[in-house]
């Protein structure tokens, strides 16, 4: 039986209920693994070498060097160049999410929805958490946080509201997350209808981001305002679902995405301190990377090294961090050659993503995909 049969004139068949054709999943999960890289790369590869002071106090350190070693130059440009490694990674999971989401809430009520969400992100994210702070703990001078910023980090979304700040310093893409998942939800009979009511959610963030997007203080606000912005981006995603699932929807999605692309990249150059603006590039970039691939998404086959690197894409996100930068902090003030402080980093990092992958990330998944009933098409 279809899910949300199309509205008359939508032209689409769709598969049976709880299920997606592969190729629509494929495309994204072919794009998670390289993500993840991205933002990894960028962290360990550059931005620990080039910014060590900021690395430095992240994990309550003295700073390990003076000048980073002559080999990391090569790597500069992943954070400091025109297009950068980390924004590039995390604008692709954003599309990713934007576009994945609606086939979470074709077959489930927007509770049973955002519980499943739940149990998808926080068990994995709060063990990957843990994982961070003893490592910090155990290698620190000065433990760099304190506890009312310990306890904020533990829930995304509300962290960002709080205005406390990060431990991790990825916490802030959960919180675009978390506020994407509360929005989807309250359009949730739009999205299975493909009703033009959806466009409240891109519409309202812009105005939202737009009317905060001058202030500079208080920090809360302008996370609110930073995850505003990036919802609009995010809708680029869902944009495409509904041009696959619907046939008028298909039609004005180019125009659609140049309009979501403009805003998002007019928001970005007047986010507080336009700290935004030099990575606008990098998301431009994600969008043509994901729109091929959507385009390409039928003949895309995700290989055995993609697919296994995109099973423990988001326990290597949310581990890797602060804790890898502790790691060669603390090797390199102890005399190892910085190659090897890195090598170290990156072991500790692939080898704890792959044991929450195995012990919390797949048991909580399986338990989330059980959560919800079936709904009929608002």
């Amino acid at each position: 039986m279809p899910v949300g049969a199309p509205a008359e004139g939508a032209g689409k068949a769709e598969p049976p209920r709880g299920q997606a054709a592969p190729h629509r999943v494929a495309f994204a999960d072919a794009l998670r693994g390289p993500a993840a890289l991205l933002v990894l790369l960028s962290h360990h590869l550059s931005l620990y070498w080039h910014a060590q002071p900021f690395a430095a106090g992240m994990t309550g350190q003295p700073d390990a060097f003076r000048a980073p070693p002559a080999w990391t130059d090569a790597f500069a440009t992943l954070v400091f160049g025109p297009i950068r490694a980390g924004p590039l990674g995390v604008a692709l999971f954003f599309l990713i999410s934007g576009y994945v989401i609606p086939f979470a809430l074709r077959d489930r009520g927007a509770g049973a929805f955002l519980a499943a969400r739940a149990a998808r992100l926080l068990p994995t994210y709060w063990a990957g958490y843990a994982l961070q702070a003893a490592v910090v703990a155990a290698l620190a001078t000065t433990f760099p946080r304190t506890a009312a910023e310990m306890l904020a980090n533990l829930l995304p979304g509300a962290q960002g509201l709080s205005g406390l700040t990060t431990f991790d310093g990825i916490v802030w893409t959960l919180n675009v997350e978390v506020l994407f998942y509360l929005c989807a939800a309250a359009i949730a009979p739009a999205l299975r209808g493909g009703s033009v009511a959806w466009l409240a959610m891109p519409a309202g963030a812009g105005l939202l981001a737009l009317a905060l997007t001058t202030r500079n203080d208080p920090e809360g606000l302008m996370n609110l305002s930073l995850a505003a912005t990036m919802i609009v981006f995010l809708s680029i995603g869902t944009a495409l679902y509904l041009a696959e699932r619907y046939d008028r929807w298909a039609r004005v999605a180019p125009w659609l995405i140049a309009a979501l692309l403009a805003a998002f990249s007019v928001l970005a150059g007047l986010w507080p301190p336009g700290g935004l603006l030099p990575e606008v590039p990098s998301y431009l970039l994600a969008a043509v990377l994901f729109l091929g691939a959507f385009l390409a998404r039928r003949r895309l086959r995700v290989g055995p090294v993609l697919s296994r690197l995109a099973a423990i894409s988001y326990p290597l996100y949310v581990v890797h961090g602060v804790s890898g930068f502790a790691i060669m902090g603390a090797t390199i003030r102890a005399g190892w050659p910085p190659a090897a402080a890195l090598a170290l980093a990156l072991l500790w990092s692939f080898g704890a993503a792959l044991a929450l992958h195995r012990l919390v990330e797949r048991p909580t998944r399986r338990w989330a995909s059980r959560l919800g009933r079936p709904v009929s098409a608002g």
